[in-house]
């Protein structure tokens, strides 16, 4: 009984530190798209860069659409000032974006969250087919919380030797 209960505690502990991984690496990746948006933006001359590049990493905490939240807001408040700056914006979005989704995700989440680049393109693309937005937010932290519970109770079983009868 106390070991089954020593596992249950271990399933947590290491489910919530693979979570928490993931979450920081979220983060990483959002500071770096911020970062990048915002000298992109500088280099352009673009006014308030600073603040379309905050706005960027933030948009980049939620998966997929939203970049596309903050870009419209970010548009919304170039027209205002200085409407042709859209169009850098828009092309810096896009090209972050691609990077985003194609480098940064797979791999610094892949390895904050100890899961394989192309598993982690795959589990956000069947996510959101399956689920929609719920689905690219959760597909990681399920696949986290499923590995580690093949990893605490399934694999012990199969390294422990069998007996014979």
């Amino acid at each position: 009984m106390e070991s089954r209960q020593n596992k249950w505690v271990e399933f947590f502990k290491k489910s919530v530190k693979g979570i928490t991984s993931y979450v920081l690496g979220k983060f990483i990746i959002s500071l770096i798209i911020g970062a990048c948006v915002f000298a992109v933006l500088y280099l352009l001359d673009c006014p308030v860069s600073w603040l379309f590049g905050l706005l960027a990493g933030l948009g980049n905490l939620v998966p997929t659409v939203g970049p596309w939240f903050a870009f419209g807001i970010s548009a919304v408040i170039l027209v205002f000032i200085e409407p042709v700056q859209i169009l850098y914006l828009l092309i810096a979005t896009l090209a972050m974006q691609v990077v985003d989704n194609f480098l940064l995700t797979p791999f610094i989440t892949g390895k904050s969250a100890d899961i394989k680049p192309i598993i982690v393109v795959i589990l956000i693309t069947a996510g959101g087919a399956l689920f929609g937005i719920p689905g690219i937010l959760l597909a990681i932290p399920a696949a986290i919380v499923v590995k580690v519970f093949y990893r605490v109770f399934v694999q012990p079983k199969k390294d422990e030797p069998k007996k014979e009868e």
